[in-house]
């Protein structure tokens, strides 16, 4: 099992005020233990985190 978080915007280096959302993400993944991985482009960001079972 994994989990997909997708961020439409324009990605971590876009210069935005809009920021924060994803930083909430990363801090709930990191008290829960579960491991994860960012990729970023001009499309979005996206937070994939794999192996859920083992949490």
């Amino acid at each position: 099992m994994c989990l997909l978080i997708e961020n439409k915007g324009g990605g971590i280096k876009h210069n935005t005020e809009a920021k924060g959302a994803l930083s909430i993400v990363s801090l709930m993944a990191k008290e829960m233990d579960i491991d994860w991985e960012i990729t970023s482009s001009q499309e979005g960001t996206l937070y994939l985190s794999q192996n859920l079972n083992e949490v």
